[in-house]
C-alpha cells in the first residue's frame, strides 16, 4: 500500500502506524535510533507514496530501514538520501565534547557529540577508508539496498528537486542548524503538504518548526517528531 499525504488525514496516518505489523529487528548497521523510532520509520516508509527524502543518512541506520520497507510495500518509490560527508576537519572541541562546524572555519556550532561518542563511534568512521559515504555505501550493498537509493553527496540543498511526499532529517538536531537548513527546506517543500519526520528533537527545534512553517498536526515516538506541514495554508 501506498498513498500521498494529501490523501490521508494526520490521524488516518498515525493509526496506520499503529497497527501496522513491523518487523521486530529492520536493520544490523549501527546508529543512534531507539527501536521505537525505527519501528515509526520503517512504518512511515512503507505507508507513503514516494518519493523520499533523507537529509543524513550517516552510515545508514535509517537509510536501510527507509530502503527495506519501500522494498517490503512492493511500491516503486524514488528514494534520495543526502549525506555532507565531512571531514575530520568540520569537528572541534567544543564545551565537554566535540561540535560541529560547517564549513570548517565557523564559529558557530551546529551538532554536539560526547567525547566518549566521538571516540567511539563517529571518529573512526569518518577517519576510515572512505569515510562516511564508504560506510553508507558498504553498509547498503551488503543488505542488498543499494540499488533502492540514490546517494546525493554534499549538502541537500543540491539534491534533484521533486515532489517529495515524506522527507527524514537526522541533520537538523538544534535552532541553529534548523535555521541554517530553512531556506533550502523551503524550497524543497515549495507550496506543497509534506509528512517531516526529524530525529533527535528537542521541544527547542519543535517550537522552532512550528515558528517557520504551518504545522497542521504532529506527533512524537521517543525524540523522533512526526508533522504534516502544509504549505497551501500559508497566508
Amino acid at each position: 500500500m501506498g498513498a500521498p499525504a494529501s490523501t490521508l488525514s494526520f490521524q488516518q496516518l498515525v493509526q496506520i502506524v499503529r497497527i501496522l505489523g513491523v518487523p521486530k529487528e529492520l536493520t544490523p548497521v549501527a546508529g543512534w535510533l531507539t527501536p521505537n523510532e525505527q519501528q515509526a520509520l520503517y512504518a512511515l516508509a512503507y505507508i507513503l507514496e514516494g518519493p523520499f527524502l533523507e537529509i543524513g543518512s550517516w552510515v545508514g541506520k535509517s537509510t536501510s530501514i527507509i530502503s527495506r520497507a519501500i522494498r517490503e510495500s512492493g511500491q516503486r518509490k524514488r528514494f534520495v538520501t543526502s549525506e555532507l560527508n565531512p571531514t575530520l576537519a568540520n569537528y572541534k572541541p567544543y564545551k565537554d565534547g566535540m561540535g560541529f562546524f560547517l564549513p570548517a572555519d565557523s564559529d558557530v556550532c551546529l551538532g554536539f557529540v560526547t567525547m566518549e561518542s566521538w571516540e567511539k563511534e563517529m571518529k573512526p568512521v569518518i577517519a576510515g577508508s572512505g569515510g562516511v559515504v564508504g560506510a553508507l555505501t558498504a553498509n547498503l550493498k551488503s543488505l542488498d539496498l543499494l540499488d533502492l537509493v540514490d546517494i546525493h553527496v554534499g549538502n541537500f540543498s543540491g539534491v534533484p528537486k521533486l515532489d517529495y511526499h515524506f522527507i527524514f532529517s537526522d541533520a537538523m538536531h538544534s535552532p541553529d542548524e534548523i535555521r541554517e537548513a530553512l531556506p533550502a527546506l523551503r524550497e524543497i517543500i515549495g507550496g506543497r503538504s509534506v509528512i517531516l519526520a526529524a530525529h533527535d528533537w528537542t521541544a527547542d527545534n519543535e517550537r522552532f518548526l512550528r515558528g517557520a512553517f504551518p504545522i497542521v498536526d504532529a506527533v512524537r515516538y521517543d525524540s523522533l517528531f512526526v508533522c504534516q506541514i502544509d504549505q497551501e495554508k500559508v497566508g
